[in-house]
């Protein structure tokens, strides 16, 4: 993932393989900072960005918020935030 993040332009998909695993690791500050920079790089709010989050803040406890962000990814794209939720909480492992 991390040279595909540094490619130029940035693969998002790279970005958004390397939140799905920090989440399913438990590991949330780094899954953050990668959803910064998938923002900084794609300022619009897409389906599957705002789903990853929704997965995050959820994990972090912040249940009103996650809701409102999966409401407003399944508005802009239902199936797409379906596959990004499922990808985030998939267990860990091969």
């Amino acid at each position: 993932f991390r040279r595909a993040i540094e490619c130029k332009p940035p693969s998002k998909n790279a970005f958004f393989g390397m939140a799905f695993v920090q989440i399913r690791l438990g590991r949330l500050h780094d899954a953050a900072a990668t959803l910064a920079r998938i923002e900084a790089v794609n300022p619009v709010p897409d389906a599957v960005t705002l789903a990853t989050r929704s997965v995050l803040e959820r994990r972090r406890g912040n249940s009103q918020q996650a809701d409102a962000l999966e409401q407003q990814a399944r508005r802009l794209d239902s199936d797409a935030a379906t596959w990004a939720i499922e990808r985030c909480t998939k267990p860990a492992g091969p």
